[in-house]
């Protein structure tokens, strides 16, 4: 389609549309010459060279040295320097906050964990998580000014048009104006996203999900979510909340969900099932050589002890696995059936920690329970950033805030 008469009217939009797809283009592409731009865009020459002076003046492009050429002059390689902007990425969870620094290229340069309190407000959260970010930055010899945005996951329910936290079960911290609170006090723009949306973005970006158009992001950590991208773009539905299948009802019981409801999901197979119905049933005096770590306040620590037990063939920790696995498969299931994704992402600390048992159960019983599975191309891997997915992740949604095309056409 052509650009309308509206959008060649107006001058600024255009250039504006025009700069960032050559910054788009130079991020993505590396090295490149003028004479590239020039083709890649379908801009002119004169066009491509002024806007060329104003984001190599910003320091966005520097030269390399001469490239190749068969023919007459070699051109002058261009690079895009990933060093020049940074974003604040931070993970908000209810008993800790991550934050790092990390380019425009996903490397994380620094990073810390802050520990939260008991009953701590999430204004006393965020207040904290602004002054030691202040901190990290001035430690890295960073300006405020130089910092592209600040890219924030949170656990639970998250409407990331609108900045809101709408529940994080874990701490009660429900229907939050998130967005607002993190830009009055850093005074930057910021996105907002979940961190299974974060996971999705930073391994589709970065990680396992290179080069796949449709993926479907499965986070197993201490609730459960799904996320779907197609070319990059999250999937969020009309209220921003889609992928909240931890809240999905899957059986008719009385198991009481976090949320309020019974039956779900997350009752049956999250990091919290699995480590709640372990240690009931050792309280209940089952015999089990699971380690006393399963009583860890940490979710990933108990995780550990119970995977670590399964390994070495342990009755009790094998039968809540496999039934964790069961619900999870029958769950992915649905999602494939309806999404039809050409890979499918394991992550979050139940995955990661299960060294692969999980991702095999999961694989099995998604296998028995979707439809048409042997005309099916689908991959289902584990995730590959493991920790540093969601940090990247919420790095990778600042990029595509600052960088994006203002209209389409």
């Amino acid at each position: 389609m052509g650009i309308s008469k509206t959008l060649l009217g107006n001058r600024t939009l255009l250039r504006e549309i025009n700069r960032n797809q050559i910054l788009n283009i130079s991020r993505e592409t590396r090295k490149l010459s003028h004479r590239d731009l020039t083709k890649l865009t379908g801009l002119s020459k004169a066009t491509v060279t002024h806007i060329l002076k104003e984001i190599m003046d910003e320091g966005f492009l520097h030269v390399i040295g001469p490239g190749e050429s068969k023919l007459g002059r070699k051109p002058t390689l261009l690079q895009f320097n990933y060093d020049v902007r940074h974003v604040l990425s931070v993970m908000f969870f209810a008993d800790k906050v991550q934050l790092a620094i990390v380019n425009l290229d996903g490397d994380i340069k620094d990073r810390l964990e802050l520990k939260t309190t008991d009953n701590e407000s999430l204004h006393s959260v965020i207040k904290n998580f602004s002054v030691n970010a202040k901190k990290l930055l001035f430690k890295n010899n960073i300006s405020i000014n130089d910092v592209l945005g600040v890219g924030a996951s949170f656990e639970g329910v998250v409407d990331g048009n609108n900045g809101l936290l709408i529940l994080c079960t874990r701490s009660g911290w429900k229907d939050v104006p998130v967005k607002k609170m993190i830009e009055d006090e850093l005074n930057l723009d910021t996105t907002i996203i979940s961190d299974a949306a974060a996971m999705a973005l930073g391994e589709y970006k970065y990680g396992v999900g290179k080069d796949h158009a449709h993926i479907v992001c499965f986070d197993i950590d201490f609730g459960i979510g799904t996320v779907e991208l197609q070319n990059g773009r999250l999937c969020r539905g009309s209220h921003n909340m889609a992928g909240e299948i931890g809240h999905t009802t899957i059986m008719q019981n009385d198991c009481q969900c976090k949320c309020g409801k019974t039956g779900c999901l997350e009752t049956m197979a999250s990091g919290w099932a699995i480590i709640e119905k372990i240690r009931s049933e050792l309280k209940n005096g089952v015999k089990s050589i699971i380690s006393d770590q399963v009583e860890s306040p940490i979710t990933s620590v108990a995780i550990r002890a119970i995977f670590e037990a399964a390994h070495k063939e342990d009755k009790l920790a094998l039968e809540v696995i496999n039934e964790a696995g069961l619900y999870l498969g029958m769950a992915l299931a649905g999602v494939i059936n309806y999404a039809d994704p050409e890979l499918v992402i394991m992550t979050g600390c139940v995955t990661h920690e299960s060294d692969g048992m999980l991702l095999d159960l999961v694989r099995q019983y998604s296998l028995k329970y979707m439809i048409g599975s042997s005309l099916r191309t689908l991959e289902i891997r584990e995730g590959t950033l493991l920790d540093d997915a969601a940090l990247i992740g919420n790095a990778t949604s600042v990029y595509d805030e600052a960088f994006r095309m203002p209209v389409s056409y």
